[in-house]
C-alpha cells in the first residue's frame, strides 16, 4: 500500500484536497479529526487535559477548542505540554487506522505538521503539499475559523515556513485559484499516481 502525506499551511486547502481524494474512493486519515475525537468527553485526550489543567479548557462539559487554541498560542509552555499529551495518542491512532486499509492501493494521511518532525516522514511514501500564498492563507483562515489575526500569525509562525515546505515536498499543487482548479489538479495527481502504481 502506498501512503501519501498530504500537508500544507493553515488555510491552504488541505481539507478540500482530501475531500477530492475521498470522492475517488481513496481512504483518508485526517490527524485533525483524530485530535477532535480524542478531545471529546470521556475520551483519553479529554481526561488527560482535565487532569493537567482542571477545567481551564472546559465549557459545558466539553473542551472549548477555541480557548484551548488561544491559550496554546499565547503560552509556549502550555502549547508544548498539550502537544506532548496529544501527539503520541494521535500517532498511535493513526498507525492503528493505517492497518485497516492494507488492502487499498493507496491512502492519504492529512498531516498539518508533516515537516516539523520526522515522525510521519517515516510512515509515508511520498509527500503532497497544497500550497498557496500567505495572504490567501490569512484570509481563508479568518473567514473559516473566526479567530483573530494575532492568533493566525502565531499559528503560522509555529509551522514550518512556506519556503521549507516547498523545498521538502515531493509534489506541490498550487491552490491560489478556484476550487475547480484545485479539484482538477488533484484529479490529475490521482490519475498519474494510478499509472505509477500500475493500475
Amino acid at each position: 500500500m502506498h501512503i501519501i502525506g498530504l500537508t500544507g499551511g493553515i488555510g491552504s486547502g488541505k481539507s478540500e484536497a482530501a475531500k477530492q481524494f475521498a470522492s475517488f474512493g481513496v481512504p483518508i486519515i485526517d490527524l485533525d479529526i483524530i485530535a477532535r475525537e480524542l478531545l471529546k468527553k470521556d475520551r483519553p485526550g479529554y481526561h488527560l487535559l482535565v487532569e493537567n489543567y482542571n477545567d481551564e479548557f472546559i465549557k459545558n462539559n466539553e473542551i472549548d477548542r477555541k480557548k484551548l487554541q488561544s491559550m496554546m498560542f499565547n503560552s509556549v509552555n502550555i502549547k508544548n505540554n498539550v502537544e506532548s499529551i496529544l501527539h503520541p495518542m494521535i500517532f498511535k491512532e493513526c498507525l492503528s487506522l493505517i492497518k485497516e486499509y492494507t488492502s487499498s492501493l493507496y491512502i492519504v494521511i492529512v498531516i498539518p505538521l508533516l515537516f516539523e518532525s520526522d515522525t510521519y516522514l517515516r510512515v509515508i511514501n511520498e509527500s503532497l503539499l497544497i500550497d498557496c500564498n500567505i495572504n490567501n492563507q490569512k484570509i481563508r483562515t479568518k473567514k473559516r475559523d473566526q479567530i483573530s489575526s494575532d492568533i493566525i500569525k502565531k499559528i503560522m509562525a509555529s509551522q514550518s515556513s512556506r519556503k521549507k515546505k516547498l523545498n521538502k515536498a515531493d509534489t506541490i499543487i498550487s491552490n491560489d485559484g478556484s476550487l475547480d482548479e484545485l479539484q482538477k489538479n488533484i484529479g490529475n495527481f490521482h490519475r498519474l499516481l494510478l499509472q505509477k502504481l500500475g493500475k
